[in-house]
């Protein structure tokens, strides 16, 4: 629950906009029906108006559920990959009939909870099962919009110079992201070190992967860092490589994220000498 209430803290313009996103579309297809109703010589009664409106308004309430979903998910994932989207269309395929049938249930219960139908909601969902299942194309499309909308936020947020956090004692932080050196995960934490001090928070590498974006590189699946902070650079072992850090703490690559080291030894000594010799220690000038 508490990691619900943190995600809606933290995007919740993102949340917002899709929301709006949502009421927006939901007034145009009562509109359109409002006006077929018109153009049909049928003068709609309020029963009619009410409705059409529960039709397309209780879907707001699937969307935010997918919208605030979209957003766990995405953090959980590195967005920079594009497997992702093939993962997001494969999900929105799956779980679209259940959405609809979601939808149409808080339909029929609104109604019967104000007394419009008498019937149970669950045993007239039962009766329109080929209306879920014609009408699931439309929330496979809505879960596709949510999914564009999460992901432009989130990797224009990746492009911002400050991280938002919430530390251990329940107060949130602004950092500036040229000042962080490194973030490393130390149990259910996780240790965000910048030049005036450590911030320790519960969420993990890979959320927080997402939202830093250039140049922050992952050496290690417990380790970030920011190639303008360290110091010295070494081969240590079996195609593990010594990070020290301008503070002087020594962090270790994996060989799983050798192209992370290969980057930053590129843009320190350029492609032509680690060719030559890609074993030697490696001293930043900036830093030494």
């Amino acid at each position: 629950m508490m990691r619900v209430i943190d995600t809606i803290a933290q995007h919740r313009k993102v949340i917002g906009f899709s929301i709006l996103i949502s009421f927006f579309l939901a007034l145009i297809s009562f509109f359109s029906n409002w006006l077929m109703l018109i153009h049909t010589n049928e003068a709609p009664t309020p029963y009619q108006l009410l409705d059409i409106s529960f039709y397309f308004l209780t879907p707001i309430v699937s969307w935010t559920a997918i919208t605030i979903g979209m957003i766990h998910y995405t953090q959980r994932k590195n967005i920079n990959r594009n497997r992702i989207i093939i993962q997001v269309i494969f999900i929105a395929l799956l779980i679209s009939p259940f959405i609809r049938m979601f939808d149409i249930l808080i339909d029929f219960s609104l109604k019967n909870l104000i007394g419009m139908m008498d019937a149970n909601p669950f045993s007239v969902l039962a009766d329109v099962w080929l209306v879920v299942i014609s009408t699931s194309p439309g929330a496979f499309l809505r879960i596709l919009i949510i999914a564009a909308i999460v992901y432009y936020f989130l990797l224009r947020q990746s492009n911002h110079k400050t991280l938002t956090i919430r530390t251990r004692d329940g107060v949130y932080h602004v950092l500036e992201k040229d000042s962080i050196c490194y973030l490393q995960s130390e149990g259910n934490y996780l240790n965000i070190q910048t030049q005036n001090g450590t911030y320790r928070t519960r969420k993990t590498l890979k959320s927080l992967a997402a939202r830093l974006g250039t140049p922050f590189l992952r050496i290690h699946k417990s380790t970030i860092v920011n190639p303008g902070y360290i110091r010295q650079l070494s081969h240590w072992r079996n195609g593990e490589y010594l990070v020290v850090m301008n503070d002087g703490k020594p962090l270790t690559s994996s060989k799983s994220h050798r192209e992370s080291i290969d980057k930053i030894m590129t843009d320190l000594i350029g492609n032509s000498e680690m060719e030559n010799d890609p074993i030697s220690a490696i001293v930043h000038p900036k830093l030494a």
